[in-house]
């Protein structure tokens, strides 16, 4: 099936593999003091839509404006990224290492 752009993919990826995954974990992360946390598709689904409203709305961005993330390795992470792409924006990862 053809996709118009990279957020309907991940839009229709998060669905087909909520329905059809025995795995209900997209994402899970274990921190070192060991608290864990985990996402469904269809949450990290809703809340990078959420995201992406939050940035076309309340930030006023438009397609293809750019978006810089500087973020760990999280649960957070996949949510805005997605959320950028669905937004119509365009992901710039920054990393305060190289800086």
């Amino acid at each position: 099936m053809p996709f118009r752009n990279l957020a309907e993919l991940a839009h229709e990826s998060c669905k087909r593999w909520q329905a059809e995954s025995k795995v209900k974990a997209a994402f899970s992360c274990v921190v070192p003091n060991g608290m864990n946390g985990r996402l469904s598709f269809a949450q990290v689904d809703e809340l990078s839509d959420a995201f992406a409203g939050y940035l076309r709305a309340v930030v006023g961005l438009k397609a293809g404006d750019r978006v810089a993330v500087q973020l760990p390795n999280s649960l957070g992470y996949p949510v805005v990224a997605l959320g950028v792409f669905k937004a119509g924006c365009v992901l710039v990862n920054t990393n305060p290492l190289y800086t």
